[in-house]
């Protein structure tokens, strides 16, 4: 059984979670149809760190508001990386035909003009 002060700890969680969710939204940083998925994947982080809380350093609800601010920029930076990764990725180590003479790899290549 919780006691009442995680249920309100619980209960301030969801609303911080919330807010921050709507907030995203709004600003079009993230799509509506995500709501519900974000909303579980921030709780989740959340519940994941919670331990670490030291009560001696600072208040639980000012732990919580910190760590999922940090959750939210860190689900904001994954969804940059994730766009700019969806190129095709090829190895430096690649060889290629400079000229039917001359094979080179690619990494050889970086910063030579022609």
């Amino acid at each position: 059984m919780e006691r009442s002060d995680d249920i309100e700890n619980n209960l301030f969680l969801w609303g911080i979670v919330n807010r921050r969710v709507r907030d995203l939204i709004a600003s079009r940083k993230v799509p509506s149809y995500e709501r519900e998925d974000l909303r579980q994947e921030i709780h989740l982080r959340v519940h994941k760190r919670l331990p670490r809380h030291r009560p001696h350093l600072g208040h639980r609800n000012q732990f919580i508001v910190t760590i999922v601010d940090r959750i939210v920029a860190n689900i904001l930076r994954e969804r940059r990386a994730e766009k700019r990764a969806h190129g095709k990725s090829v190895s430096l180590s690649e060889r290629i035909e400079r000229s039917r003479e001359c094979p080179a790899e690619l990494g050889d290549l970086i910063g030579q003009e022609d």
